[in-house]
């Protein structure tokens, strides 16, 4: 992180005013960087749990009359089926760059369109170890199966890209890899989320909660695919 001398009161009457101006600008880049180093997983470059909590305040404070009254918000609590043992039989380097790969997919697909007056884009979130979180705020009800769907099948879709941009490399350098390193591809392949959805209005103070019972249902169903609370 870049370092910022914070300049005593002396020191700053005896600036002039270009000094004090360049020193305006750099405090105030300092205060970004330090912002987006706090709400930021340094893993995925995703916004953290903390900035989740913080938008969700944010989202709280709007004026009711300058949310579309006929749309909804949705908080999305996405979970990577079986990481564990992927981090177990692999270890955490190849597991940390799976995750990677993962939140750019996700990003990817949280930012929708569903016509010119359904545009939606969702800030996603790494929740903690193996779990994502996607915020939705003025949906449409109906897109959210929708979006959910989209986030289920672009995460197969990139677990599949993953593994065919490998299987080609190795072909094009005629290596043969080692039992283990097709296990890895194999188990790549199957990656799959589980997505817990909780729908609401302007009171979130229960969406972890039931986010999470949503997951717990997709889990109980064979994984791989949404339930909303």
């Amino acid at each position: 992180m870049e370092s910022f001398k914070m300049l005593g009161e002396k020191e700053l009457s005896e600036l002039s005013t270009e000094e004090l101006k360049e020193y305006t600008l750099k405090l105030t880049r300092y205060a970004q960087m330090l912002e987006k180093t706090a709400y930021t997983d340094p893993l995925t470059g995703l916004r953290n749990r903390q900035a989740l909590e913080y938008d969700l305040k944010e989202f709280k404070k709007k004026e009711r009359t300058s949310i579309d009254k006929e749309k909804t918000h949705a908080f999305l609590v996405v979970d990577v089926d079986n990481f564990k043992g992927m981090n177990d039989n692999y270890g955490h380097s190849t597991g940390d760059h799976i995750l990677r790969r993962l939140a750019g997919a996700l990003e990817k697909n949280t930012r929708v369109s569903r016509g010119q007056d359904r545009v939606y884009e969702g800030r996603s979130y790494r929740w903690g170890g193996d779990e994502f979180a996607v915020l939705l705020v003025d949906v449409n009800p109906e897109d959210v199966p929708y979006i959910a769907k989209r986030i289920v099948n672009g995460i197969k879709s990139q677990a599949e890209k993953s593994v065919k941009a490998l299987e080609r490399l190795w072909r094009m350098k005629g290596y043969e890899p080692s039992d283990t390193e097709r296990n890895l591809l194999n188990d790549i392949r199957n990656v799959s989320v589980s997505i817990g959805i909780a729908v609401f209005e302007e009171q979130y103070k229960d969406v972890f909660r039931w986010a999470d019972e949503a997951l717990y249902k997709v889990k109980q169903n064979g994984k791989n695919g949404y339930h909303i609370a």
